[in-house]
């Protein structure tokens, strides 16, 4: 197969919205950026996403599309093909997620430990493996309100969206910040409503779909994910002795 390439979308105004492994188009920019979807319009057009999409049942897990992306990268490349190949709907629908601006993964359930919140961020629990496209960068939302991050490395590293990250939280609580401000647009209601996309799959590819999460639920199972919090030594430290923090904590 060939090598993953990595695309850019500029002219993109919208976000790819997963919920219970099912997909919306969700439109955040006005033309050429002219104006952004308001708080408030945002909020209920996500609410509505929430309460259209069912949560999956006791002992279901999501069978999205996604779950494919998390399969042996040469393996997805073949599936995609053939998902592509199938109809010219999944095709268009595989462009509006790649040319999407980020994915936000709206969850249905909620850990109750930072260890589980953790788990769920980097590569899933059993039981909930399927409301993830590890293609592209997740903003990963539970419904206590919690917002994690999870992003492909091989391109980017974690100084980039710590930076928006800051960016974000300074322009929301108003403090001061060391970078230049983020553009102000005129907020709107006036865009498209969200819309679903769809996909048309084979019996061969939901047969494909099954065995990525059966795959996933084994190699989940063999992982041991714990958070582990320490306040008795950090940066300062490390600094003091001469020693990266972003090394230390990468090695721990």
């Amino acid at each position: 197969m060939a090598r993953d390439e990595l695309r850019f979308s500029p002219a993109s105004t919208h976000v790819a919205v997963q919920c219970a492994g099912r997909i919306f188009r969700v439109e955040v920019l006005g033309k050429d950026a002219s104006c952004i979807l308001g708080v408030e319009e945002l909020h209920r057009q996500l609410q509505h996403i929430i309460s259209k999409v069912p949560p999956p049942g006791k002992g279901h897990i999501e069978l999205g599309l996604g779950m494919l992306t998390r399969e042996d990268r040469d393996v997805w490349a073949g599936l995609r093909a053939a998902v592509e190949g199938h109809s010219a709907a999944n095709r268009r629908s595989l462009e509006e997620v790649d040319s999407a601006l980020f994915v936000v993964c709206l969850d249905h359930h909620e850990p109750t430990s930072t260890t589980q919140r953790s788990q769920d961020l980097l590569h899933g629990r059993p039981g909930n493996l399927g409301n993830r496209w590890y293609d592209k960068m997740q903003v990963i939302w539970s419904p206590s309100g919690t917002i994690s991050l999870c992003f492909e490395h091989t391109y980017s590293d974690g100084i980039v969206w710590n930076r928006w990250l800051s960016d974000i939280w300074d322009h929301l609580q108003g403090t001061p910040s060391p970078y230049s401000p983020l553009p102000s647009l005129p907020s709107t209601s006036a865009l498209p409503p969200p819309r679903e996309l769809t996909f048309e799959l084979t019996p061969a590819l939901e047969k494909a779909q099954r065995d990525a999460r059966d795959k996933a639920e084994t190699l989940v199972a063999q992982v041991a994910t714990n958070k582990v919090h320490i306040d008795t030594i950090g940066k300062a430290d490390f600094k003091k002795w001469g020693l990266s923090p972003d090394a230390i904590v990468q090695m721990a």
